[in-house]
C-alpha cells in the first residue's frame, strides 16, 4: 500500500513537521527541568501532589480554552495558546532565581499546562487540517517530529549543562514556543485551510458538555483518556521512584533524564514515524491502540516477580521507555484518528473536555491514590505494580469497546440527512387495522380544505384508510373542486369503487361538465355504474366531435360489461383502428390502454407496427397497461426507434416477470450490439421477478462493461448475497475489475494535463470512476449491502474508506485501496507510448470509446483534408460538451445524445423556425451564425458551440422568437424524446438540467434588480 505523502500535502506535513519538533523541543526542556528541580527540592514521594494541584489548575485551564474557542477563531484560539506559554515560560524562569522553594512547585504545575495546550494546539490543528484517512497516514510521520527533538535535545541536556544551570534549560522552551508560533503562522497563511474563519454554530454540530455526555463514543474515548491518565501516572511515579534512589544528585538525575529522553526518543523514531502509518494501516487502529495497554500489563506483571534492583531497574526503565516510545508512535495517532469521525467541532469539544476535564480529574484521583499508598500505607513497589496491573486490564477492555464502537460512528457519519417533514405525513396501509382512529381521521378532513389539488388527491387516498363513509361523502362533496384534476380523479375512484350511490351527480356532470377530459371521465364512469339503460344513454357519445367523449363512451361501455355495449364500442374502435387518420388510430390505442384486458392485444399488435410515431408512441402506453406476453418482441423492436425507446422500457418494466424470457433472447440473440444489450439490462434491473438474480449472474460475463455495472447495479439493489461458489465467482469478477481499474489509472497518469488529449482524459476517467463503482457493487454483493451502499454514496468522503479499512479483510485492502484512493501511480510509459498503446490494444484493454477517443487524437492532424464530411461521433460528443446541460455529463452518456443528433445544414438568409411556432427541439451551432430576432428587430447573434430553443426541450410551448441563418451554418438538433430518455436512463443528465435551470432563474433575477 503506498503510503507515500501526497504532492498536494508536502508543503503542510513540512511545516507541522517542523512545529511538532518545536514542540518537542519545548516539552523535553520543560519536563526536565520541572522533574529534576522538584525532586531535588521536594523529593520523588511528593510527585502525587503535583498530579492533584495539576487537577485542580488543568480542568481550570481547559475550561477557559473552551470559553475563548467560543469567540476567536480557530487560528486565532491556537496562536493566543502559544503566547500564553511563552510569557507563562518566561515568568517561570524569572521566579526561579529566587531563593524560596515555591517556584519549583509552581513550575511543575504550569509543565502540566504546556503539556495540555501544546497539545490542543497542535494535534488539535492537524485533526483540523486532514481527515480520517490521512490521519492514519501522516499522523505518525507528523509527531516523529517531536521524537527527533527529543534525541536532539535529551542528548545535549549534559553538553547543556556543562555551561548553564538547570533552570536555564527554560531558554530552550523559549525559544521553541517562539518556533511554534512562527510555524503556525505559516499554517494559518496557507491557501484552503481556513483557520481563521469564524466556525459554523449548526446545532447539529455544536454540543454542549451534558450533549456530549449523552455520545455513547464520546463517553468510550473519554474512558480510555482517563484510564491511560491513570496508568501512566502509575508509571511515572514508579519510575522517578527509583530513578531517584539510583540518582540522588541533581546535576546526575537531569543528565539521566536526559539521556533517557535521547535513548527513548530514538527507539520511537525507529520503530515509529513511517512505520506508524504501515502498522496502523496494515493491521488497524485497534492493534495500534492496543500496543501500549498491553506492553503495560505485561510490565507490570514482570514487576510482581522476584527481581535483581538493577535487573527490577531495567524493567521499570523499560516499561516507561515503552510509555515515550508506543505512545507516540501508535498509540496517540491511532487515538487521534478515532476521533476524526465526529465533526470537527464536536471533535474540538471532545478533545478539549478530554484533555482539559477528564484527564486532569483523573491524575488528581491518582494522585491522591499514590499519596495514600506511598506517604500514608508506605506500600512496597510490588503492591504499587499490582494496582497498575488492575488499571492497565480496564484500560484494555476499554480500548477493546471503543475500537469495536468505532464502524458505528463512521456509518453515522456517512448518513445523510433527510427533510423530517415527509416523516410526519402518514402513507396509506399504515393505519389499515385502526379504520375507527377518529382523531387521525378529523385531523385528515381538516386538511381537505388545501388550496392545492396533489394535497387533496393524496388525503383522499388516505381517508379510505380510515372511514369508508366519511371517504364517499368527500368523493361527492369534491366532484365539484374547482379544480379540473381533483374533479377527474374523483371520478376514476367512483369508477374503481363502482360507488352507486354517485350515480345522478356523474349523469349531472356528463350534462353540465366544462373541461372536456373531465366530462369524458364522467361518461365513462356512467357507463360503468349503469342504472337505466346505460347502452343508450352513453353509445350517443360514440359519435360525438370531440375525441375525449368519444374516448370516454368506448371505454365506458367496453368496461360494462353489456353486451351490446360491447358490440356498439367494439365497432366503433374497430373503425378507428383502421382510419387512415393517425388521430383517430391514437385514439383507439389510448381506449385500448383504458380498458386495460390482455385479450385485445392484437390490434394494439397492429397499432404497435404503426409507421406514424405518434400512434406507435400510444401503442405502447396501452401495452403497458395490459401486460400481454403476445406484445413484448414487438414492444422489444421498438427499443431500436430512439424517440420510442423510452416508452418502449417503461412497457417492458410494467410487464414484470412476464416479459424476461422474451428479454433474455433478445439479450443473447448473437452479434447484438451493446447499446440494445445495455438498454436490456436497464429495464431487467426495475423488474420483480424471483428468478431475476440468477438471470443477471448469468450475464456478468459480458464483454462491455457498461453492460456488466447495469447488471451488478440491478443485485446491488435487490441486496443479493453472495454465497459458496457463487461468492468465489465475485472474488474472481473483484481482482478482474481490479486490474481494469489499474491499467484505467495507470493510463490515466500518462494522459492527464497534455492539452490535446482532453476527450480520452475524460474517456480514461470515466472508465475508472466506472470501474471503481463495480469493485464497491462487488464488495456489496459480498459484504453488508446497507455498509457498502453507503460507501458507494460518499467515496469522495475519507470516512466512506475508513469504513471499508474496518470491513474488508487485509488482502482486499492491499488490492483496493490504492485504486480506491488515487493514490500516486508508478511512472508509465510517457504521453507517446500510452497513445500509441490504446490506439494499437493487442490485448482488448480498452474499451472502444477509449479507442475511438485516442485514434481521434492520432488522426487529428488529417481532419481537415475532408469535404465537408458528416460528423462523427466523437465530434458531436465534443459539440454536447460545450453546452453547459452536458458539460458534467460522462462521455459515454453523450454517445446515446450524439447518435440520435440530427445535422441540419441552413443556406444564409433561410428562417429555421417562426415565434409562436410549437417547439420540441434545441439547437447546437457547429459553425456558421443565426440572428434572434422578432420581424425586423433583432435580439441576438449566435455564433459556433452557442445553443438556442433549450427551453423547449423542457416544455413545448410556442417559440418566443424567430431564429434565421446569417451565413452558411450547421446545426445539431436534440429533441425532447432524446432528453427524456436520458433523464430517465441517467442522474449526470437531469443534475445539469437542474443547474442549467437554477443558473437561468439566477440570471433573471439578477436583470431584474438591475432594471429596478
Amino acid at each position: 500500500m503506498d503510503l507515500a505523502v501526497r504532492p498536494q500535502e508536502r508543503r503542510l506535513v513540512a511545516l507541522l513537521l517542523a512545529h511538532s519538533m518545536c514542540l518537542g523541543i519545548v516539552r523535553v526542556s520543560s519536563e526536565t527541568v520541572a522533574n529534576a528541580l522538584f525532586i531535588q527540592r521536594y523529593g520523588a514521594a511528593a510527585l502525587p501532589l503535583t498530579f492533584i494541584l495539576a487537577a485542580l489548575s488543568n480542568p481550570l485551564v481547559g475550561l477557559a480554552y473552551a470559553k475563548m474557542g467560543t469567540r476567536l477563531s480557530f487560528g486565532r484560539l491556537q496562536s493566543l495558546s502559544l503566547w500564553v506559554l511563552l510569557i507563562g515560560t518566561v515568568l517561570c524562569r524569572t521566579l526561579l532565581w529566587l531563593p524560596a522553594r515555591w517556584p519549583t512547585l509552581l513550575l511543575i504545575v504550569f509543565y502540566q499546562t504546556i503539556y495540555l495546550l501544546t497539545g490542543l494546539e497542535f494535534w488539535g490543528l492537524c485533526s483540523r487540517i486532514f481527515d480520517v484517512r490521512q490521519a492514519k497516514r501522516l499522523f505518525g510521520l507528523i509527531g516523529s517530529g517531536e521524537l527527533a527533538a527529543q534525541i536532539l535535545l535529551g542528548l545535549s541536556i549534559p553538553l547543556l549543562l556543562r555551561w548553564c544551570s538547570t533552570p536555564d534549560l527554560l531558554l530552550v522552551s523559549i525559544a521553541g514556543l517562539v518556533g511554534c508560533l512562527v510555524l503556525l503562522a505559516a499554517v494559518r497563511a496557507t491557501p484552503l485551510i481556513p483557520l481563521d474563519q469564524p466556525e459554523d454554530n449548526d446545532e447539529s454540530d455544536t454540543l454542549s458538555f451534558k450533549g456530549l455526555l449523552k455520545d455513547r463514543y464520546v463517553v468510550m474515548l473519554w474512558a480510555v483518556a482517563a484510564f491511560y491518565t491513570v496508568c501512566s501516572y502509575f508509571v511515572f511515579q514508579i519510575f522517578y521512584d527509583v530513578a531517584s534512589l539510583r540518582y540522588p544528585d541533581e546535576s546526575q538525575l537531569a543528565s539521566f533524564l536526559g539521556l533517557y529522553q535521547a535513548l527513548s526518543g530514538c527507539l520511537a523514531l525507529l520503530t515509529g514515524g513511517f512505520a506508524t502509518s504501515f502498522v496502523l494501516e496494515r493491521f488497524g487502529l485497534t492493534v495500534g491502540l492496543l500496543c501500549f495497554p498491553l506492553g503495560v500489563v505485561l510490565a507490570a506483571a514482570l514487576i510482581l516477580m522476584p527481581w535483581s534492583t538493577l535487573l527490577l531497574f531495567i524493567i521499570i526503565v523499560v516499561m516507561k521507555v515503552l510509555d515515550d516510545t508506543v505512545f507516540d508512535t501508535l498509540y496517540r495517532p491511532a487515538f487521534q484518528t478515532l476521533r476524526q469521525p465526529l465533526s470537527a467541532d464536536m471533535r474540538v469539544d471532545a478533545q478539549t473536555v478530554g484533555e482539559g476535564l477528564v484527564e486532569p480529574i483523573f491524575g488528581g484521583l491518582t494522585g491522591l491514590l499514590l499519596l495514600g499508598l506511598t506517604q500514608w500505607l508506605n506500600v512496597s513497589l510490588a503492591t504499587q505494580a499490582a494496582v497498575l496491573l488492575v488499571f492497565a486490564l480496564i484500560w484494555v477492555a476499554s480500548c477493546v469497546l471503543l475500537s469495536r464502537d468505532y464502524r458505528r460512528v463512521l456509518l453515522q457519519s456517512l448518513s445523510q440527512r433527510v427533510l423530517p417533514a415527509l416523516s410526519k405525513v402518514p402513507s396509506p396501509g399504515r393505519y389499515q387495522k385502526n379504520y375507527h382512529d377518529s382523531s387521525t381521521a378529523k385531523a385528515l378532513e381538516s386538511a381537505l380544505s388545501s388550496p392545492h389539488p396533489g394535497v387533496i388527491i393524496y388525503l383522499l387516498k388516505l381517508l379510505r384508510e380510515f372511514s369508508t363513509s366519511s371517504w364517499i361523502a368527500w368523493l361527492r362533496k369534491y366532484m365539484h373542486h374547482s379544480a379540473p384534476e381533483v374533479r377527474h380523479h374523483v371520478l376514476g375512484l367512483i369508477d374503481d369503487y363502482r360507488i352507486d350511490s354517485a350515480l345522478q351527480a356523474v349523469r349531472e356532470m356528463v350534462e353540465t361538465e366544462p373541461d372536456l377530459a373531465v366530462r369524458g371521465a364522467a361518461v365513462r364512469t356512467l357507463a360503468s355504474l349503469g342504472g337505466g339503460d346505460p347502452v343508450e344513454e352513453v353509445s350517443t357519445f360514440l359519435q360525438h366531435d370531440q375525441p375525449l367523449l368519444r374516448l370516454g363512451a368506448m371505454v365506458g361501455l367496453l368496461k360494462c360489461g353489456e353486451l351490446e355495449g360491447i358490440i356498439v364500442a367494439g365497432e366503433q374502435l374497430t373503425r378507428l383502428i383502421q382510419s387512415p387518420d393517425p388521430q383517430e388510430r391514437c385514439l383507439a390505442a389510448r381506449a385500448l390502454g383504458e380498458v386495460g384486458n390482455p385479450g385485445l392485444y392484437r390490434p394494439v399488435l397492429r397499432l404497435l407496427q404503426d409507421p406514424d410515431p405518434q400512434v406507435s408512441a400510444q401503442a405502447l402506453k396501452a401495452a403497458a397497461l395490459l401486460r400481454s406476453p403476445r406484445l413484448w418482441p414487438q414492444v422489444l423492436d421498438n427499443l431500436r426507434r430512439p424517440h420510442l425507446r423510452g416508452l418502449a422500457a417503461k412497457a417492458l418494466k410494467a410487464g414484470g416477470e412476464t416479459v424476461m424470457t422474451d428479454l433474455d433472447a433478445c439479450f443473447s440473440r448473437p452479434q447484438q450490439s451493446p447499446q440494445m444489450r445495455l438498454r436490456l439490462a436497464r429495464i431487467a434491473g426495475g423488474i420483480d421477478h424471483p428468478s431475476l438474480s440468477d438471470w443477471l449472474l448469468s450475464q456478468l460475463n459480458d464483454s462491455h462493461p457498461e453492460v456488466r455495472h447495469q447488471l451488478l447495479c440491478a443485485l446491488s439493489r435487490r441486496k443479493f448475497q453472495a454465497r459458496g461458489a457463487v461468492a468465489a465467482q465475485m472474488h474472481q469478477r473483484l481482482q478482474h475489475e481490479a486490474s481494469q481499474a489499474a491499467i484505467m489509472l495507470a493510463a490515466l497518469g500518462d494522459v492527464r494535463g497534455q492539452p490535446e488529449a482532453t476527450m480520452l482524459e475524460s474517456a480514461l476517467t470515466y472508465q475508472l470512476q466506472l470501474r471503481r463503482d463495480d469493485i464497491l457493487l462487488l464488495l456489496s454483493l459480498l459484504y453488508d449491502p446497507e455498509v457498502l451502499q453507503r460507501v458507494r454514496s460518499n467515496l469522495g468522503r475519507a470516512a466512506a474508506l475508513e469504513v471499508l479499512d474496518v470491513v474488508l479483510p487485509r488482502t482486499l485492502k492491499t488490492l483496493l485501496f490504492p485504486l480506491l484512493e488515487g493514490g500516486p501511480t508508478r511512472p508509465g510509459p510517457g504521453w507517446a507510448q500510452r497513445l500509441q498503446q490504446i490506439v494499437d490494444d493487442p490485448n482488448q484493454q480498452y474499451p472502444g470509446w477509449v479507442r475511438a477517443c485516442a485514434l481521434q487524437v492520432w488522426n487529428r492532424t488529417q481532419s481537415a483534408e475532408r469535404d465537408n464530411p458528416m460528423l462523427t461521433t466523437i465530434e458531436k460528443v465534443m459539440v454536447l460538451k460545450r453546452v453547459s446541460l452536458f458539460a458534467e455529463t460522462p462521455d459515454e452518456v453523450l454517445i446515446e445524445a450524439a447518435d440520435a443528433l440530427e445535422e441540419v445544414d441552413l443556406a444564409a438568409g433561410r428562417n429555421l423556425f417562426e415565434a409562436g411556432e410549437l417547439g420540441h427541439r434545441m439547437y447546437i451551432i457547429v459553425f456558421g451564425q443565426v440572428k434572434v430576432h422578432l420581424e425586423d428587430t433583432v435580439l441576438n447573434l449566435l455564433g459556433p458551440g452557442e445553443i438556442f430553443g433549450e427551453m423547449s426541450l423542457l416544455d413545448s410551448e410556442p417559440r418566443t422568437a424567430s431564429v434565421t441563418a446569417v451565413e452558411p451554418c450547421r446545426l445539431l438538433q436534440l429533441s425532447q424524446d432524446t432528453l427524456y430518455e436520458l433523464m430517465s436512463d441517467h442522474t449526470e443528465v437531469m443534475r445539469g438540467i437542474i443547474r442549467f435551470l437554477t443558473s437561468s432563474l439566477r440570471a433573471r433575477l439578477l436583470d431584474s434588480d438591475r432594471s429596478r
